[in-house]
């Protein structure tokens, strides 16, 4: 558990889908590696909306300079894209020098080509011609994509990640929306962006800050309660111990098996805790009602209406397993270990442990 805890947070949001299998991958898989092939990257573009037009290309200059802080190998970021980002900029000094190398061009003879080499200087020479580009010079099927239902044009910013720091990688997500969510622009306007990716940041962040509060002061209520119940040091310290121990197995358990706590399973924790401690009360309740020695006994009636009451919870969480989505299917299994640990608590070890002493 101690090596586990600093890296039990799961990450990888594929492991959180919907598992595809066999057939089902194999044409999803070719048909991400086409697509990706026809446009050359990325098809789902982060989407953010500026309050005017000509917000655009300062916003995507102030993302690109908070991600090129950044070594190479760790910018989340690919490009930044707005309608304005396609007109060149600087466009007087670029046609000045391209009308310099139009002079060396036509100063120079190259009666030395042959035709196709002829050709192919003309070809290049007429490129030498073009004046001024300005929005109205985009193609339809160009600004199309940066133009609103309502007409407005240009408010729209298109954001591209890099494809070998994937979103699906929980902390690269994290970097991202930290570089989206807030940007303050050179008019000192701030530009805040939420969606997707500021969502499960958040959610990633709550876990992570939230998970272990939550969990600990579920287990302390639960102490009160038992407290507060039973109103003596002896049956509280059998019931929370009781829970305890169940507690801790299955925390080595899910840590020996690998299983990530993520947003939706670790739920599972704070439920066992109260589902756990009800066994310790009813096995300890029976005991204490039939008095010391009786412990033998004890397990062999109501232990056995406490089994079955586990038994039951246990086919229920196993619904949960054989679900296809993968989160559903690790809070099944997480509750079905807690289920299992805390069984195995009241009714073998602690009763076991309470006769030891007994005999002593």
């Amino acid at each position: 558990m101690i090596h586990f805890a600093p890296e039990s947070l799961e990450y990888d949001l594929n492991k959180l889908r919907v598992k595809m299998k066999g057939r089902d991958f194999i044409e999803d898989t070719n048909l991400n590696d086409r697509v990706k092939k026809i446009f050359g990257g990325a098809v789902t573009p982060t989407v953010l909306v500026t309050d005017k037009a000509e917000e655009a290309l300062p916003l995507c200059r102030e993302i690109m300079r908070k991600n090129d802080l950044d070594p190479p190998e760790k910018r989340v970021i690919e490009s930044c894209k707005s309608l304005y980002s396609y007109v060149p900029e600087d466009q007087d000094a670029k046609i000045e020098w391209l009308g310099k190398i139009r002079k060396l061009i036509d100063r120079n003879t190259f009666d030395f080509l042959n035709d196709a080499q002829k050709k192919n200087l003309r070809e290049f020479k007429e490129q030498f011609t073009a004046g001024h580009i300005t929005l109205s010079d985009l193609p339809e099927t160009l600004v199309a994509n940066f133009r609103e239902k309502n007409g407005d044009l240009g408010k729209l910013v298109y954001i591209y990640t890099n494809d070998k720091l994937p979103l699906w990688n929980g902390k690269n997500l994290i970097h991202f929306a930290d570089i989206i969510r807030q940007n303050r622009l050179p008019s000192g306007e701030v530009v805040t962006s939420s969606g997707d990716s500021a969502i499960f940041a958040d959610i990633f962040r709550a876990v992570a800050h939230d998970g272990p509060r939550v969990t600990g002061i579920a287990f302390l209520a639960v102490c009160l309660v038992v407290v507060l119940l039973f109103r003596e040091k002896i049956g509280a310290l059998y019931i929370i111990g009781t829970l305890v121990i169940g507690i801790v197995l299955m925390g080595g358990a899910v840590a020996l098996f690998d299983l990530k706590i993520n947003f939706f399973n670790f739920i599972a924790i704070p439920t066992t805790f109260g589902i756990g401690v009800d066994y310790g009360c009813n096995i300890y309740q029976r005991y204490r009602l039939d008095g010391k020695g009786s412990l033998t006994h004890v397990i062999k009636t109501t232990g056995g209406a406490v089994l079955l009451c586990s038994l039951t919870t246990i086919i229920g969480y196993f619904t949960l397993v054989i679900a296809k989505n993968q989160a559903l299917s690790s809070f099944g299994w997480i509750a079905i270990i807690g289920e299992i640990t805390c069984i195995l608590s009241a009714i073998v070890l602690v009763p076991a442990l309470v006769i030891r002493l007994e005999n002593r």
